[in-house]
């Protein structure tokens, strides 16, 4: 996120929140603690800036030393992606349940992942409204977000089927 601008640790986490919080999570603490310990390392700087009735706040941005351990970790393979999903879970052991509360959780899980895919489409929206160089800035960016959407379609498609099969399901507890 620094190499897009400099940013406090607090701009950092809204900014992080508003784009990749959407696949990856990290707590205001998190960032607050990577961001000290890439100081320490020296992959980012900071400058404190003074606030008239606050604390001063810290901004900061990369290094070289930092675009440097950004382009090693690049190059790096990543680890394939594990689901951790507690619905799966209740889904696996649906004979130890009702059928009312599987469809409730289903629909509980559904009403997420409509909000998500709402808000994912509205990002869609703003980003293909873009000029150039902006455009060009957010690419890689708006692709991983389509991705998103359609991950977040499927999950819905794949919820009703769902409901379908937990209604004509006889094993689940009536």
């Amino acid at each position: 996120m620094l190499d897009f601008e400099k940013s406090s640790g607090y701009d950092l986490a809204k900014r992080f929140d508003k784009s990749m919080g959407f696949f990856w999570t990290a707590s205001f603490q998190q960032i607050y603690r990577e961001l000290h310990k890439l100081e320490k390392e020296e992959f980012v700087k900071s400058e404190a800036i003074a606030q008239m009735g606050k604390p001063d706040k810290n901004i900061y941005e990369m290094t070289t030393a930092g675009e440097q351990a950004l382009q090693t970790w690049m190059s790096e393979p990543t680890k394939e992606m594990m689901l951790k999903d507690p619905l799966l879970i209740k889904l696996f052991a649906a004979k130890h349940t009702t059928k009312s509360v599987l469809l409730h959780e289903l629909e509980v899980q559904q009403g997420h992942h409509s909000a998500k895919l709402s808000s994912y489409r509205g990002i869609s929206s703003m980003l293909e409204s873009l000029k150039e160089p902006a455009h060009s800035k957010y690419r890689m960016a708006y692709h991983t977000l389509q991705l998103g959407i359609r991950i977040e379609q499927t999950w819905l498609d794949w919820a009703e089927e769902m409901k379908r099969e937990i209604q004509s399901y006889s094993e689940v507890l009536e």
